[in-house]
C-alpha cells in the first residue's frame, strides 16, 4: 500500500489550519516502545506519509501479546524488529 497523497487526505480528516500533510514525509520520528501504542501510531502515520523513523524496543514479544499487538509467529522476536518490517512492507 501506498501513503495517501495529500488531496486524498483532505477529504477523509476534518481540515486543520496550517497543517502541512507533506511534512510526514519530511519528519523522522523515534519510537520509543512499539507495542500496543506505538505499532499502530506508526503504521497510520506510515499510511499518512511518513518515510523514516527510528524504533526503539528492547523487549520481545510475549505469547500473551497476541490479542492485541502481534500475530502468533512473532512471539518471541524484538518488538522493533517485527515493527520496522511492517513499516518496510507498506
Amino acid at each position: 500500500m501506498t501513503a495517501l497523497d495529500p488531496a486524498a487526505l483532505a477529504t477523509c480528516l476534518p481540515p486543520v489550519p496550517g497543517l502541512d500533510w507533506a511534512a510526514l514525509a519530511r519528519l523522522c520520528p523515534v519510537f520509543v516502545g512499539a507495542g500496543a501504542v506505538n505499532g499502530p501510531l506508526a503504521e497510520n502515520l506510515a499510511y499518512m506519509g511518513m518515510r523514516r523513523c527510528v524504533v526503539v524496543d528492547p523487549k520481545r514479544f510475549k505469547p500473551q501479546s497476541t490479542v492485541s499487538q502481534c500475530d502468533p509467529a512473532d512471539v518471541g522476536e524484538l518488538k522493533a524488529v517485527v515493527l520496522a518490517g511492517r513499516l518496510r512492507a507498506l
